[in-house]
This record gives C-alpha cells, sequence and structure tokens, in this order.
C-alpha cells in the first residue's frame, strides 16, 4: 500500500437518473430535491469537522460539481475523478441493460459485474490507473467530490483492497468517507 495522505471523499448527490436505475457514466442528469439536501449536509459536516480550509477536487462533471458548490467548496476539477465510463449502456435503464447483456452479471472473479465489460466500457485497470495517478499527486489532507464507481475504486486504491473489497464498500450519498492511514470510517 502507499502511504496516501488522509482524504475527506464525498459522493455526488442522488440524481434524476439514480433514482430512475437509469445508467449515467459519463452522462449527466441534474441533482434531485433529495440529492441537493445531500450536498448542503455535506457542506455542514465539512464545517462541523472543521474541514473548511481543505484544498478540494472535484469531478468536472455536473452532478458533482453542483454538490461541491452546494457544499461550500471552492473545488478544482480534475478529469481523473469522473465517472467510469459505462459505454453502450450510458442512458439505459439498468433493467434494459441486464435484459440486453443477461450474461453479464457479477461473478466472484468480477464482482462489479457490469460495470467494467460492456460493450465499448472503460476497463477496471483503466479505472485503477487513473485514480491511482490522482491519489500519487496528493501531497496534504483533501477534500474530494466524485461519483460510486469511481469513489470505490479510489477508496479500495487507498486502503489496498482486491476488486471484491472494492465492491463490498458503501456508495452512500449524503456521507463522508474519511480515509486515514489506510482505513475508512463512514461520517
Amino acid at each position: 500500500m502507499t502511504d496516501f495522505p488522509e482524504l475527506y471523499v464525498l459522493r455526488h448527490g442522488e440524481t434524476e437518473w439514480n433514482r430512475a436505475l437509469r445508467n449515467q457514466g459519463s452522462l449527466d442528469s441534474p441533482l434531485t430535491a433529495e440529492g441537493r439536501d445531500h450536498g448542503r449536509a455535506q457542506g455542514r459536516l465539512i464545517d462541523a469537522l472543521g474541514l473548511r480550509d481543505l484544498p478540494a477536487f472535484v469531478s468536472p462533471q455536473g452532478r458533482a460539481v453542483h454538490t461541491a458548490e452546494l457544499a461550500g467548496l471552492d473545488a478544482k476539477q480534475d478529469a481523473r475523478l469522473a465517472e467510469i465510463n459505462m459505454g453502450d449502456a450510458e442512458g439505459m435503464l439498468r433493467q434494459e441493460m441486464r435484459d440486453r447483456w443477461p450474461d453479464l452479471g457479477p461473478t466472484d472473479e468480477n464482482p462489479f459485474g457490469w460495470y467494467f465489460l460492456l460493450p465499448n466500457s472503460e476497463s477496471f485497470d483503466a479505472l485503477v490507473e487513473r485514480t491511482t495517478s490522482f491519489l500519487n499527486d496528493l501531497t496534504e489532507p483533501t477534500l474530494i467530490v466524485t461519483h460510486g464507481i469511481t469513489g470505490r475504486v479510489l477508496r479500495g486504491v487507498y486502503q489496498g483492497l482486491d476488486i471484491k473489497g472494492m465492491r463490498a464498500l458503501s456508495i452512500e450519498q449524503g456521507r463522508i468517507f474519511h480515509l486515514k492511514d489506510g482505513a475508512e470510517t463512514i461520517r
């Protein structure tokens, strides 16, 4: 495991497509009212934890940028924090995807299932590479606003987890995942 600085990772607030179970990937949809509440709640938590002065980075995708704004963060955009590209399944309802590619569900070898196996999707290795590159550039405690799958992989790399361990990580919205000394707590 690499010695990364302390991190506070936020997943963007709930979007209309999250609620509809529609794949976003590199596409975007607006935050719901609950999603906007998630961002504001994360901002209050940042204040309560005394983290307001930490440097902050955000995915350039609208749902993450909007969450960072609602949390009151002046965050620098970094494309390495963008959500996984889901290839041909982007914009599809999850059930439509399952119907079209029924053999791509989770397995012991690939617990993320279709996320990394869909036609034209980003590979697991590529996502590990870009999140590791981001982590390697950090030199001090940092706030990060990212996405469900990218956040799991980034947090898993930080903790030295394998793909199964990464898949088991929470992607709850409205929380802050605190990473320190190779371990995680949820705030």
